[in-house]
């Protein structure tokens, strides 16, 4: 599987997460909620501001080593972290465009359809250390870190 050596913009995408629970509206009460599909890949809205090597390096991508969008490719993004993570991902067919051309740059817009990454055991420690001690649990780490690897050991 190929690997796509452009990172989109920051600012320049946006993620809706694939749909994973259905629900079934109920007459007089609150709707009924079910998992349908376990990741359910999510479409990712990128832009990119290439020069004339990145656009026709972005082009070629897509024409040849995807065969048109046929075939999947890995990318780095931001989504189910705040660091980049490695997808793989399907360009949406009839997506890719070229949106304009500024001085030497080429502004590209594309639609992604993005496999999620496999939850784990740490995502839910996350929600754990969060609920307990807030945005600013990581102080708490560094604390029981310090405690258990430096302190500890001196005493022993």
């Amino acid at each position: 599987m190929r690997h796509l050596n452009l990172i989109p913009l920051a600012a320049g995408y946006s993620t809706k997460d694939g749909k994973e629970v259905v629900s079934q509206a109920l007459a007089g009460g609150a709707a009924r909620y079910r998992r349908d599909i376990l990741r359910a890949s999510a479409t990712v809205s990128a832009s990119f501001l290439l020069d004339a090597a990145g656009f026709y390096y972005l082009r070629s991508f897509y024409k040849s080593a995807t065969q048109s969008g046929a075939l999947p490719f890995t990318v780095q993004l931001l989504l189910d972290h705040p660091w980049l993570t490695t997808h793989t991902a399907h360009f949406v067919p009839e997506s890719i465009g070229f949106s304009q051309k500024e001085c030497k740059f080429y502004h590209v817009t594309v639609d992604l359809d993005v496999m999620p990454l496999v939850q784990t055991q740490n995502d839910m420690d996350f929600v754990d250390l969060f609920e307990e001690f807030g945005s600013d649990f990581t102080s708490y780490v560094d604390i029981l870190h310090n405690t258990v690897n430096v302190m500890w050991p001196q005493v022993l």
